[in-house]
């Protein structure tokens, strides 16, 4: 009992929790000592396997104990591991690179964890194992039952979770696509004036009431600086001199599309864009032809 606790994870019979203090406990079955944690209070992380444990330490390296019948518990040296995840009878561990290294391992399909070194989460099934990208895809490798080591494809996940014959992800939900109309619709990058000017209108179902004033950017780096919100549309200004130091380097003239981007009270993503003339009448001699540059995301 206790409510200092800061992590948990559910294996096949046992149970292990991280404390506040950095130290481990276990309960359950306990047959192959994998609720037997070591002694110690300088442990990151935990993972309970089928009938081992692993947890990873705050010097990067990893710690396992509990059923050894397939090496599961013997994990390689080292000291820069980030993460660490236990399946049936194998184990993974992420390093600070984004590499993957992989120990123990049973049945017809031996796993072998995937090159790369852009990896960013793993997770350990049952006899197979997921990681994740960078680039939000997911790569599955080790026993296919059930088309379990088959990810789906795209690009747009953000979290992993891999059982014994089945797995679970979660997907980036898309911004809102917001209409934007950006004044003046001509921007200079010579001129004094005070504001770029903004409307921003939601689809229908979403209210525009709902907007996080403080929340509003131009190119993801420039906060609006005065809000109105109206029963259907949104009026933002931008400091035009920030706008202006943004563009700096844009050639001109040019067709630039710019972005706006926001959060409404239910912490969903807004974001549109609109396309703006640049010019630069405070040179001699412009640079370049009408180019339609596409900046921000």
């Amino acid at each position: 009992m206790g409510n200092d606790f800061v992590a948990i994870s559910a294996g096949g019979a046992h149970s292990l929790a991280l404390k506040a203090d950095g130290s481990v406990v276990g309960w359950g079955r306990d047959d192959y000592g994998q609720t037997t944690p070591p002694e110690g209070n300088d442990f990151v992380a935990v993972s309970a396997g089928w009938e081992h444990s692993l947890a990873l330490k705050a010097n990067g390296s990893v710690a396992a104990w509990g059923r050894n019948d397939n090496g599961q518990v013997t994990p390689p040296e080292g000291n820069d591991y980030v993460a660490v995840s236990a399946g049936v009878r194998h184990s993974i561990a992420l390093r600070a690179d984004g590499r993957i290294a992989e120990w123990g391992g049973s049945g017809p399909v031996q796993p072998v964890p995937p090159e790369g070194n852009d990896f960013v989460a793993i997770s350990a099934g049952g006899y197979h194992s997921l990681a994740l990208k960078a680039d939000g895809s997911i790569v599955g490798w080790g026993n296919n039952h059930y088309g379990c080591a088959t990810p789906p494809e795209g690009n747009d996940f953000v979290a992993i979770s891999a059982g014994t014959y089945h797995n679970l992800a979660i997907k980036q939900v898309p911004p809102i696509e917001a209409e934007i109309k950006l004044a003046p619709e001509t921007v200079n990058l010579a001129s004094k004036g005070g504001w770029i000017m903004g409307i921003i209108r939601l689809p229908e179902g979403d209210n525009v009431a709902d907007i996080d004033a403080n929340s509003i950017l131009l190119e993801d780096e420039i906060q609006a600086e005065r809000v109105w919100l109206t029963d259907e549309f949104a009026v933002v200004k931008f400091s035009r001199k920030a706008v202006q130091e943004v563009l700096g380097e844009v050639e001109t003239p040019s067709q630039l599309e710019l972005v706006v981007s926001g959060e409404l009270s239910d912490e969903s993503i807004f974001e549109g864009a609109d396309v703006v003339r640049v010019i630069d009448k405070g040179r001699k001699k412009q640079i370049g032809a009408g180019v339609k540059i596409r900046r921000g995301r």
